[in-house]
């Protein structure tokens, strides 16, 4: 794992995650790298998108074409990966005792409750979507 070998990114994991009052976009992007580390990394992907990306195809290459590929194998995407380290913030922040708008901060409020927000983006473009349909 990248994470032990990075005692720096570890540090900044904690940092970040334990200060009140963070910038959702240091949450968003600190918990991104994290996420990342997670993967057998370069850094000529770029964000996570592009790591997914690779290692989708990747996977695809070592399989029979009929076989199915396991997307839990996969990172987030990225808007997955932001509201996730949005909710992980809160939960730490709640650990700490500092509390927070639960709806700001990955959850949104749906009939009395409170239901994680799992990505911003549709599934898949609409141009996409529209050629799929169920008979």
């Amino acid at each position: 794992m990248q994470l032990q070998k990075n005692p720096n990114l570890r540090n900044k994991v904690c940092e970040i995650f334990n200060v009140p009052n963070q910038l959702q976009e240091n949450v968003i992007q600190c918990g991104e790298e994290f996420v990342r580390s997670l993967y057998p990394d370069d850094p000529k992907f770029g964000d996570i998108n592009n790591l997914r990306h690779h290692l989708y195809y990747k996977a695809m290459a070592r399989q029979s074409p009929s076989a199915l590929l396991d997307l839990s194998s996969l990172p987030p995407t990225k808007a997955a990966c932001a509201q996730h380290s949005l909710r992980v913030y809160l939960q730490v922040q709640e650990w700490l005792g500092n509390r927070l708008p639960s709806t700001e901060w990955g959850w949104k409020l749906v009939e009395g409750q409170l239901l994680p927000v799992k990505t911003t983006l549709p599934p898949a473009p609409e141009s996409l979507l529209s050629l799929v349909y169920c008979q």
